[in-house]
């Protein structure tokens, strides 16, 4: 047996060599003859190749120092991960325990991080979260444009997170991502109080709190949003600008920039009320029911958060009212259907709608009753031949009543008297029998002027002969024209030829 071991070491590889267990040396590429008399030491060859020396006795030999040309030890406690590439290629991520590698071989790099910054910052994160083993030892988070990230560790809000690609070390933290879209413009998280209170809140977000009696008004990039009650609110302002007005709603007008904005906005209705009154129109205010305000022809608009307001528009020009199918019976028993008609204006917008509920049914209901008082007081003979005089009373009696209620009455009259159906025959019989009698009449006087003329005709032919001769030659005239005939008068009269003829 030789007391020596021949050793060949090649290019890239290492040779330990240990006496009793312990490290004695080691050999570069070469060839080498190692005395070895009683079988004591032992010759391990290491290829460069694999990179990492891996030994269960790393403590040790570190602890030699003789191989601290040829390795790179480390001791990654628990808290801590590393990161390596080799030749520019990431090759892994490393658990805590004790490693080595071989300095000289490969270009090794070696990044160390603490669990605890739990935000993995390295340039080739997409490539270190791409890897196969990344998902045991980190959380990845992506954060597209225009959205926001929030980070919660151990279920604490820790901070805000710009758009990206993120890697969080899963241990020793409980960590959780929230990818926010800002496109909603406003933050409605359920814990919007931890948001604001991160120092970094300012820069994302705009809160504010609104008090029970106030309303906030919220603009965006100079547009109105909306309006907002009594809370607490926050307005993702990174990307836009927020500008939030809060006021206190009360029985005046509102007056505000962009109030037609305003006006178009989903919840309007809820807050603000618009009135529009025109030039023939005028406007009363009621707050809880109590006028406050009265307006002239414009456009106005009136907080209605927390009170009750009404506007009330009344038409201050002239109308008609028709009082129709009123059955009344005169004075005389007949019973009439009447029908009237009445023009009026409210003069009065104030009293007339604070003194009747209604004041076209009160202007109605007292043309009723006037009309049963005009109509009841009279024979069917007087109201017939007394229409107008009626009439004129009729618009009295109710213009007296209907002033106090801000309503004048500008005409009122009796539009048609319908009979019933046995008076109106007799009184056709009536006036068909006094037609006759007047024709009668006139026929008698007729005849008695007729007979006088002719009376005068006769005196006057009598006592003057020439005209009797004119009346003969009219008759001669109207003879000939209608029996085409031919006469030749001679010394003789008219009378004598005719005779003759016939």
């Amino acid at each position: 047996m030789y007391p020596y071991k021949r050793v060949r070491v090649k290019s890239y590889e290492v040779a330990l060599v240990f006496y009793r267990e312990e490290l004695e040396r080691t050999l570069g590429p070469g060839d080498y003859f190692v005395t070895d008399w009683k079988n004591e030491r032992d010759v391990l060859i290491f290829s460069k190749r694999d990179t990492w020396f891996i030994r269960d006795d790393l403590d040790v030999l570190e602890k030699t120092g003789k191989l601290s040309e040829l390795v790179e030890f480390m001791d990654l406690q628990d808290s801590q991960r590393a990161l390596v590439w080799v030749d520019g290629r990431f090759d892994g991520i490393l658990s805590p325990g004790r490693y080595a590698y071989w300095k000289d071989y490969s270009d090794m790099r070696v990044e160390l991080y603490d669990t605890q910054e739990t935000c993995l910052q390295t340039k080739g994160i997409e490539t270190v979260l791409g890897w196969v083993g990344a998902g045991s030892e980190l959380y990845r988070a992506t954060i597209k444009d225009g959205c926001v990230g929030l980070l919660w560790l151990d279920g604490q809000f820790d901070r805000f997170l710009e758009p990206g690609t993120y890697g969080f070390w899963k241990e020793p933290r409980e960590v959780r991502v929230e990818v926010v879209d800002m496109s909603e413009a406003r933050c409605e998280h359920p814990k919007l109080e931890a948001l604001l209170k991160s120092p970094e809140a300012a820069s994302w977000l705009y809160g504010f709190s609104v008090e029970d009696d106030e309303v906030a008004l919220v603009w965006l990039d100079g547009r109105f949003e909306r309006f907002l009650p009594n809370g607490r609110y926050a307005y993702w302002s990174r990307f836009q600008e927020v500008s939030v007005e809060k006021v206190k709603p009360d029985a005046e007008q509102v007056s505000f920039d962009g109030l037609d904005a305003m006006l178009k906005s989903v919840f309007a209705s809820t807050y603000i009320k618009e009135t529009v009154v025109s030039e023939s129109e005028t406007g009363l205010v009621f707050v809880d029911g109590k006028l406050t305000e009265v307006l002239s022809a414009g456009k106005y608009v009136y907080w209605v958060r927390g009170q009750d307001v009404t506007v009330q528009v009344m038409d201050t020009r002239v109308a008609l009212l028709d009082v129709s199918g009123q059955e009344i019976m005169t004075a005389d028993k007949v019973t009439l259907r009447i029908n009237a008609v009445a023009s009026y204006r409210v003069s009065d917008p104030v009293k007339a709608a604070s003194s009747v509920t209604d004041y076209v049914q009160s202007l109605y209901r007292d043309a009723q009753l006037a009309l049963r008082e005009v109509i009841g007081m009279r024979e069917l003979d007087a109201l017939l031949t007394e229409k107008d005089e009626a009439s004129r009373e009729l618009r009295e009696t109710v213009q007296a009543r209907a002033i106090e209620f801000g309503v004048e009455v500008t005409s009122l009259g009796i539009k048609d008297v319908i009979l019933p159906g046995d008076i109106r025959e007799l009184l056709n019989k009536v006036t068909e029998a006094r037609k006759a009698a007047e024709a009668a009449v006139i026929t008698r006087r007729e005849e008695t002027a007729a007979m006088r003329s002719q009376l005068n005709s006769a005196k006057l032919v009598e006592g003057n002969p020439a005209l009797m001769k004119l009346k003969e030659l009219e008759l001669v005239e109207k003879v000939a024209e209608k029996s085409d005939l031919t006469l030749f008068l001679g010394e003789r009269g008219l009378t004598e030829q005719l005779t003759k003829l016939i």
